[in-house]
């Protein structure tokens, strides 16, 4: 080897190691930068979330700076807290948890469990775990909302279901159950707001208008007050043979779910809702 050619290949054992060394850190790099904290989904993937139901698990996920002492094991670690908006950073316990791998990266840590308390939330890394809130700490303001106890108010009308011993839909119908000579009712619309939480839900209800008799109302609370007493057949005949005898052949008709009619009745099903969702009905708070 001439001496010239010696700088030369010491030159580029520096470079090449230079670039190892770059390609290490990014290795070594946390996929979330330092010092944040995000509420999850729970899923495993660190999908971003800030708006739970009260049923729901509140995760979070982020990074820390390797400040707090450890614990048990020698790996960094942080105690987590989630506060109402405007409360004591430590009103509340923490989770505390120790990042695997040293690298101070976690992704979906679990630190509110059902039944969730409808309101805002902060959530607070304290990252000496001494419960002292200082500049090195983290508080996300208005992490996250849990929805409130918004619920669809029964429509009006009957129900399709009374949820009665015998079984039967849309009592007081002609027909058994709600026969095909039923119509769609007009569907109804309805929004809910929660002024506290600043968000809605909208309901829909469905249901059937059906036409009805007094024999078919009378008929029908025969054949329920059957099922209540445990009687059959033979219960159900009875109450076969009271039509005929009062109302004649129309009886024969009302069970097909024809006429004649002196009325109709609509029936709902239980309203259905798409969740709640931010804003007001009006669209503003």
């Amino acid at each position: 080897m001439s001496r010239t050619d010696a700088p030369r290949r010491r030159s580029l054992a520096h470079a090449l190691l230079a670039v190892s060394a770059v390609s290490v850190s990014l290795l070594l790099a946390p996929s979330a930068s330092a010092n944040q904290v995000f509420t999850t989904d729970c899923s495993g993937g660190a999908v971003p979330q800030d708006h739970f139901a009260v049923t729901d698990t509140v995760c979070v996920s982020g990074d820390i700076d390797f400040t707090c002492p450890m614990r048990f094991i020698r790996l960094p670690g942080v105690d987590i807290y989630a506060v109402p908006t405007g409360a004591g950073p430590f009103s509340v316990p923490g989770v505390h948890h120790d990042t695997l791998g040293g690298a101070g990266s976690f992704i979906d840590v679990p630190i509110v469990l059902p039944m969730l308390v409808p309101g805002v939330y902060d959530v607070i890394l304290d990252e000496q775990c001494d419960g002292v809130f200082d500049a090195s700490d983290v508080r996300e303001n208005m992490a996250f909302t849990v929805g409130g106890t918004l619920d669809c108010s029964a429509p009006p009308g009957e129900p399709v279901n009374p949820g009665i011993a015998s079984g039967a839909l849309c009592r007081g119908a002609c027909g058994g159950d709600c026969p095909s000579s039923c119509t769609a009712a007009p569907p109804i619309m309805a929004c809910v707001d929660d002024a506290a939480l600043c968000e809605h839900i909208d309901c829909t209800s469905t249901g059937v208008t059906c036409g009805s008799h007094e024999g078919c109302r009378i008929h029908d609370d025969c054949y329920d007050a059957c099922a209540v007493a445990g009687r059959g057949f033979g219960c159900r005949r009875e109450c076969d043979l009271a039509c005929l005898n009062t109302y004649g052949l129309p009886c024969g008709s009302w069970a097909r779910g024809g006429g004649p009619y002196d009325g109709t009745i609509t029936f709902y099903d239980p309203p259905t809702s798409s969740g709640s969702s931010p804003g007001l009905c009006s669209g503003s708070c």
